[in-house]
């Protein structure tokens, strides 16, 4: 019975985790919109936060979620021990952390430029990942690209072109402050990956989760940390400065009815960060792991884009972007058909 258990968690594991990433993804960038364009409970109508005023609460949320798995789990134990025996990163689950923490906050901020639906911008996120994944298994030869791989990431970025490709089309280009959002969110993503390649995504799972826990303690508490430096900044550049949001989000937020729903918010972006590193460290190539995250997150804007419409009115999802979706529903067929890793002898 073990044998079926372990055969199950060995095919089918990764799926879990893309479903436990999807069902996360979705409330987590309804909320995140919701709070920038004013429709929380609480909030008036279209006087919403700033995005950098929503980072604080949301942060510590993900603080308290991030450290409560590790310990509902028990695996404070697979950590590298540091003085006193307490848990402590190594230099590059330290840089890859740190990596996340600007991860975090670059995924909050794109999903608040007003004008742009959740659906086109989360494609170009996750496209351009998918275009940085074959680059990382290139650059660790070891690893062999199978050919469901390469199928699946060429759907998913051609689910990416026929969508940009009709935005711009139409002229409905996007700002500059949010393409370097995007810019800054590939550039970590491309070092964590090649951190979790070198380093970890092993047929041994205690390598994967001593890289898993000491990259989580460093993420949501590196982007707090990030947080108070640059809201005490604002507090002593004045209520002017646009860097006085994020003090804002300290001192004023807390006061307000919709405080809990920013600490929600969090707590599900770190439950996307969970089940998205999961997804990575499967010791197959990244070229495979990729698509399944990107696949399942994709997925998951196309329904917080209809939700939003339904509920609040806002941009439907256009018919290229249905063509979209169809192309990731097939990339994730051909995923599936991907056979089970062997297991080491």
């Amino acid at each position: 019975m073990t044998q079926g258990r372990d055969a199950f968690v060995t095919r089918w594991g990764i799926w879990l985790f893309a479903f436990g990433y999807f069902a996360a993804y979705v409330p987590y960038s309804v909320l995140s919109k919701m709070a920038t364009d004013g429709l929380l409970p609480g909030m008036h109508a279209g006087k919403g936060l700033h995005p950098l005023a929503i980072q604080a609460m949301m942060t510590c949320g993900s603080v308290i979620t991030a450290y409560a798995f590790i310990t509902a789990m028990g695996w404070w134990k697979y950590a590298t021990r540091g003085p006193w025996g307490l848990p402590r990163p190594q230099w590059f689950t330290l840089v890859s952390g740190l990596c996340a923490s600007v991860q975090i906050i670059t995924t909050t901020l794109a999903y608040t430029f007003r004008g742009v639906t959740i659906a086109l911008v989360m494609l170009f996120l996750r496209g351009g990942v998918l275009v940085i994944a074959p680059v990382v298994d290139l650059l660790h030869k070891k690893r062999k690209v199978h050919w469901t791989s390469w199928l699946a990431s060429v759907l998913s970025l051609a689910a990416l072109v026929v969508t940009v490709a009709d935005s711009f089309g139409k002229g409905d280009g996007l700002p500059g402050l949010l393409i370097l959002n995007i810019v800054a969110y590939l550039t970590v993503y491309f070092f964590r990956l090649l951190f979790m390649s070198g380093r970890a995504k092993s047929a041994d799972p205690d390598l994967n989760k001593r890289f898993f826990v000491e990259e989580q303690m460093v993420a949501a508490p590196g982007l707090l940390v990030l947080l108070v430096i640059f809201g005490l900044i604002g507090y002593q550049l004045g209520p002017g400065a646009v860097l006085h949001r994020i003090w804002d989000g300290f001192t004023l937020v807390p006061r307000t009815d919709f405080l809990w729903w920013l600490v929600l918010a969090g707590a599900l972006s770190t439950g996307t960060g969970i089940f998205g590193t999961l997804i990575f460290l499967d010791q197959r190539e990244t070229t495979y792991t990729v698509p399944i995250n990107r696949a399942s997150s994709i997925l998951a804007g196309l329904l917080a884009t209809l939700w939003l419409h339904e509920a609040f009115g806002q941009k439907m999802i256009k018919s290229p972007e249905w063509i979209g979706a169809g192309l990731i529903i097939i990339a994730i067929v051909v995923l599936m058909m991907r056979p089970a890793p062997k297991k080491p002898a």
